[in-house]
C-alpha cells in the first residue's frame, strides 16, 4: 500500500515541478496534501463507523430494554470505540505523510496518549453501566459490588 501512495505522490510531485515550484517547495506542498488524505480517509471511516454503531445501537435498543440511561450509556461507549478506530488509523497513517522528525513525533506520542484516555473511558463507561444495570434491581440496591 506504501507503495502504491508513494507512487501517486512522486506523480503529484512532478506536476506541482512542472508548475513551476522548487523541489523544496514541492516537497512541503506534497506533505500537506498528504496530511490532507488521510485526514479524509480517517474522518471517512469515523463517519461509516458512526452510522455502522448506530444501526448496530438502534437494533439492540429495539431487541433490549436499556431504558433511557442505558442507550446513553451504548452511546458513550459507541462513540469512545469509534475514537479509538480512528485515532489508530491515523497513527497507521502519519508515517504515509511525514518525514520522520520531530513534528511526527509529537503527533504519534499525542495520539498514543488519546488511545489510553479513550481506553480508561470505556472502562470507566462499562463499570458506570454495569453499576446501574446492577442497581434496578431492589434485591442488589443496598448491597456492594465486591465482586464485581
Amino acid at each position: 500500500m506504501k507503495e502504491v501512495f508513494d507512487k501517486i505522490f512522486e506523480f503529484i510531485k512532478q506536476i506541482l515541478i512542472n508548475f513551476g515550484l522548487e523541489q523544496n517547495s514541492a516537497q512541503r506542498f506534497e506533505q500537506w496534501i498528504k496530511l490532507i488524505i488521510i485526514i479524509v480517509i480517517v474522518l471517512a471511516i469515523a463517519g461509516i463507523l458512526k452510522l455502522i454503531f448506530l444501526f448496530i445501537k438502534r437494533e439492540l435498543l429495539s431487541r433490549f430494554n436499556f431504558g433511557e440511561n442505558g442507550s446513553k450509556h451504548i452511546e458513550k461507549i459507541i462513540l469512545r470505540i469509534i475514537g479509538i478506530v480512528v485515532l489508530s488509523c491515523t497513527f497507521q497513517l502519519l508515517p504515509l505523510a511525514l518525514v520522520k522528525g520531530k513534528l511526527l513525533t509529537i503527533l504519534l506520542r499525542t495520539c498514543i496518549i488519546f488511545i489510553i484516555i479513550f481506553c480508561i473511558n470505556i472502562i470507566n463507561t462499562l463499570l458506570v453501566t454495569a453499576y446501574e444495570i446492577i442497581n434496578r434491581r431492589d434485591k442488589y440496591r443496598q448491597q456492594p459490588i465486591k465482586g464485581f
